[in-house]
């Protein structure tokens, strides 16, 4: 219970304290770089992104992205499978800012991505070992919510959700098809 709790006074905290040190800017910030790291820290997708504004109170992204990631599995002494894969690729998103802000506070947006990532697996089955490597060609369409929190005048966090649709065509059939997606993002990231 109190898990949640906190969880819920964080939330609360970070999307609807959107008052910042921007907020006394003549002209606030219109171009931003940024970079979330989460993915490299527990496995996943991470990425380094500009965003400029659009149009007032939109604004464009373009990302490169970066995936890692690793997955074992034991039992006992007589089976064991590990797998892990990396690669690189692209996105493209538009977002609103609904507080009519230029890029600070409380937005939704929309992102497409690709990402190519190249994957190799071992196995141990009672003995017998195999082992493999392939391709896979991911593509995301995401829609995102965040809230641009600055914590001076030149940075600022903005901790994201992203859900959407996931597509995978692989070099091995058996690893493709179409799923969902939701993935928290915390970005870091600054004026320039």
């Amino acid at each position: 219970m109190k898990k949640r709790q906190l969880l819920l006074f964080l939330i609360s905290f970070l999307f609807l304290n959107t008052a910042s040190a921007v907020d006394g800017l003549d002209m606030p910030p219109d171009r931003l770089i940024g970079v979330n790291p989460l993915g490299m820290m527990l496995g996943g997708l991470s990425w380094l992104e500009y965003e400029t504004m659009s149009v007032p109170g939109s604004g464009m992204v373009m990302r490169g992205d970066l995936f890692a990631y690793k997955y074992d599995e034991e039992e006992g002494s007589s089976y064991s499978y590990h797998e892990d894969g990396s690669g690189f690729g692209v996105g493209f998103g538009m977002r609103s800012y609904f507080n009519g802000r230029r890029m600070n506070g409380f937005y939704g947006g929309i992102a497409a991505d690709v990402v190519s990532v190249s994957w190799k697996w071992d196995e141990n089955d009672y003995g017998t070992s195999y082992s493999g490597s392939g391709n896979t060609l991911a593509l995301a369409l995401t829609f995102q919510a965040g809230s641009k929190i600055f914590i001076s005048d030149t940075l600022y966090i903005d901790p994201s959700l992203n859900a959407g649709y996931i597509m995978l065509l692989s070099s091995n059939e058996d690893s493709s098809g179409l799923g969902l997606l939701v993935m928290p993002a915390l970005t870091v990231g600054m004026v320039f």
